[in-house]
């Protein structure tokens, strides 16, 4: 009888540790998952802060009108290569209608083939109506090109009379000390207030290609820049955005479909708009918040200095852990062996019989495997850990780094801007050009 029950209580037990490596099955997996999860939460914070900060430094219009006409350049040159006329004529004119499509507004563009004498140019491509002739656009063009190349201050009489169709186009200030290639600005010629840029690049057989782009300053540039920004952002199919006026008076948000039907967010932007100016001290003092679960999306937001509007950028929320179903199916086989085990020999005296040496060894193997399992996921952490926050806050320092690098490029081309509207202003800057032209 004695034998009979050490018996039944050595199975019982065996059975019993067949629990320990399901434990240890379940726990290291949870291990697994929640390292990936966090994880994948701090990879995907650095991505949506970047993801934010981009787009709250593309808010502004400026900067739209340079990017898109950079998009355009860079279509250029690679048209270009192809040397085909046809070819490029055509391309350009699908890439420019895809790249300035709405809601960039109207716009002239006017792209030009020269050669080094620019004695022979060519308006290849015309988008708007200037109201001036091709020839007048391509002695502009010449004008620029010239001047830009040049270092003798002294102007030739054909120079001269170039200037004064440049000057008619672009207004007064038409040296490229100011109106320098790639760096958009002012122009008071035809269209009075008028955003402009120009570039060129010199292809083969030494031929000059250049362009020109001109769009008229209205009053919704700012908000024509905020949906150039949440454009971009969309190309890239990361997240998506919205801008929230930091002060109700400032106007309505501007969002991405669908944030405007959803309750939830619109609440959440409500709650970031200042709604009396009395408060705006208190709310700068204020951070913002970060990493805000709405619904399946987290939100991430930025403000910058002197703007008018809270950045919002929405990415998919991470999938909270959950036991995958091949796990828990496992489970459940295991479980009911167990039960069954236990029942048939409970209730029916029907133990396996399972020899000293068997039972020795499953019973140590079985208890061992617990602490294996416990091992190799602290490893498994510890290496994942320390190989991403390495590679993150390399990341984080690359992107603080260009981040500084673009705020201070806007600030200087900011601070260009002011100081050429400023020239542009001062009677005694326009005296001493008229008195340098007369001579």
């Amino acid at each position: 009888m004695g034998k009979h029950t050490s018996e039944k209580f050595n199975v019982v037990l065996l059975i019993l540790f067949f629990v320990i490596p399901l434990t240890a099955l379940n726990l290291s997996y949870y291990l697994f998952a929640k390292i990936n999860e966090n994880l994948e939460i701090n990879e995907q914070r650095v991505k949506a802060i970047h993801e934010v900060e981009t787009l709250s430094s593309e808010a502004d219009f400026e900067n739209g009108f340079s990017r898109l006409f950079g998009n355009f350049f860079n279509e250029l040159k690679n048209a270009a290569n192809f040397n085909d006329a046809k070819f490029l004529v055509d391309s350009l004119n699908k890439k420019s209608e895809k790249i300035f499509e709405k809601p960039f507004p109207d716009y002239n563009l006017f792209v030009f083939k020269t050669g080094p004498d620019t004695k022979s140019t060519e308006l290849l491509l015309t988008h708007g109506n200037i109201g001036t002739s091709k020839k007048a656009l391509c002695l502009t063009f010449e004008y620029l090109y010239n001047m830009n190349i040049s270092n003798n201050k002294n102007k030739s009489n054909d120079l001269r009379n170039k200037e004064a169709f440049a000057r008619n186009l672009l207004g007064q200030f038409t040296n490229t000390e100011i109106i320098a290639k790639g760096i958009t600005t002012f122009s008071n010629g035809i269209h009075k207030n008028s955003w402009f840029v120009w570039n060129y690049f010199v292809g083969d057989n030494e031929e000059v290609y250049g362009a020109i782009l001109l769009c008229n300053v209205k009053e919704d540039y700012p908000e024509i820049g905020r949906l150039l920004a949440l454009k971009s952002l969309k190309r890239r199919g990361n997240a998506i955005g919205a801008f929230i006026p930091v002060l109700a008076a400032y106007g309505k948000p501007t969002v991405q479909s669908p944030l405007d039907k959803s309750r939830i967010f619109n609440n959440f932007a409500n709650s970031l708009t200042v709604q009396n100016v009395n408060n705006l001290e208190k709310w700068l003092k204020d951070s913002l918040p970060n990493g805000i679960n709405l619904g399946n999306y987290t939100a991430f937001c930025n403000f910058e200095r002197g703007s008018t509007h809270i950045a919002i950028v929405l990415v998919r929320a991470i999938k909270k852990f959950s036991f995958p179903k091949w796990l828990i199916s496992i489970n459940i086989l295991l479980l009911l062996i167990m039960a069954i085990i236990l029942f048939c020999g409970i209730g029916f005296d029907k133990w396996p019989k399972i020899n000293l040496l068997t039972r020795f060894s499953l019973s140590y193997l079985l208890a061992s495997f617990l602490p294996l399992i416990l091992l190799v996921g602290v490893a498994y952490g510890y290496l994942m850990l320390y190989e991403n926050t390495s590679i993150n806050q390399a990341k984080s320092d690359l992107l603080s780094v260009l981040k500084t690098f673009d705020a201070q490029k806007n600030v200087s081309v900011k601070e260009y801007r002011e100081a050429f509207v400023k020239a542009l202003n001062d009677e005694k800057n326009k005296i001493i050009i008229k008195r340098e032209r007369d001579r």
